[in-house]
């Protein structure tokens, strides 16, 4: 909730509310650091605490409470004395025996079957952690560790979508009113244009229709968190999800139909398009050379649709 709230208080409260929730939003995301120094402690963790202290009697002013005589208040002051003492806030909040709960208790229980579940919890414990030292040894190992291993159960799959899609046989028209893409049927043809081996030109297109009706839709997919980079556990592989209305890429962009094209038009006649997955995605407005001053983030708006209703978009590759 606290990575929303920012954003939904702009133009809602005061100047002041929201310079202090910032500052206090900004210590608590610092204070998570796994690694501190000087610098981050005294120019920014410091820093971030007085600008709150600076600007919190709006809240009072405001009338919103009598006072902030509030303990996790207080606690703020000792955080940097604390991470000096006895090292980041990782190595002693209660994060990390919740995680060992779910993964020592919760995945066991759901791998037994639920009668006389201790024995089998412990069995089950007992074979991970045989199998994480085994790959631990094969690591140590090998002599070219990325060519030769990899623990990666979707080494080679970057996008994950659900081996059925959501919506079968689904018609253009009401994809277009139900995911509000008015430009989607102009930017597939645009699209299928590119496909063929002798492309027609923009104005041939004008009077030209889709050889389609209906399309395969997906209501989303999923991404491995290993091909974005990112440390992965052998055992259990964490995957992000991606629904089909959020902002993507450096120019933001609106992901609002992820659709397959049919791979047999007429009942006998097989297109030359791609199989792969495709996307169709709008524009926002160009983000601003820099952050807004007091908030410290980025404002974007829809663009002014091109034509009559038609906002500004275009179908794309999901794998490239």
């Amino acid at each position: 909730m606290a990575r929303v709230l920012l954003a939904c208080l702009v133009g809602k409260v005061p100047r002041g509310v929201i310079l202090a929730y910032r500052a206090l939003l900004d210590f608590i995301y610092l204070s998570q650091y796994p690694t501190h120094n000087n610098t981050t402690l005294e120019c920014y963790m410091q820093q971030a605490l007085k600008d709150f202290h600076h600007h919190k009697e709006v809240i009072i002013n405001l009338g919103i409470r009598d006072n902030l005589n509030i303990p996790k208040f207080h606690s703020l002051q000792h955080y940097l004395e604390n991470i000096r003492n006895f090292g980041t806030t990782d190595n002693y909040n209660t994060e990390m025996f919740e995680r060992f709960h779910i993964d020592f208790c919760k995945e066991g229980w759901y791998a037994s079957n639920g009668r006389n579940e201790k024995p089998q919890m412990i069995t089950w414990l007992t074979r991970r952690e045989n199998v994480a030292s085994f790959q631990s040894y094969l690591q140590m190992t090998m002599e070219d560790e990325d060519e030769e291993f990899s623990h990666s159960r979707f080494q080679h799959q970057c996008i994950i979508l659900p081996k059925r899609p959501h919506q079968i046989h689904h018609h253009i028209a009401n994809i277009m009113l139900d995911h509000s893409c008015n430009g989607f049927k102009k930017e597939l043809i645009l699209y299928l244009n590119t496909q063929v081996d002798q492309p027609y030109s923009r104005a041939q297109l004008q009077d030209i229709d889709l050889p389609l009706s209906h399309i395969d839709i997906y209501h989303g997919f999923k991404f491995c968190l290993d091909s974005l980079g990112n440390d992965v556990d052998f055992d259990y592989e964490e995957l992000d999800t991606v629904k089909a209305k959020p902002p993507m890429g450096t120019r933001i962009r609106h992901l609002k139909v992820i659709f397959h094209l049919p791979q047999q038009l007429y009942g006998s006649v097989h297109p030359v398009w791609t199989k792969e997955p495709l996307a169709y995605v709008e524009w926002y407005s160009p983000l601003k050379p820099a952050a807004e001053d007091y908030y410290e983030m980025y404002s974007v708006k829809k663009p002014l649709p091109s034509v009559v209703d038609v906002t500004d978009g275009v179908v794309m590759g999901m794998i490239n």
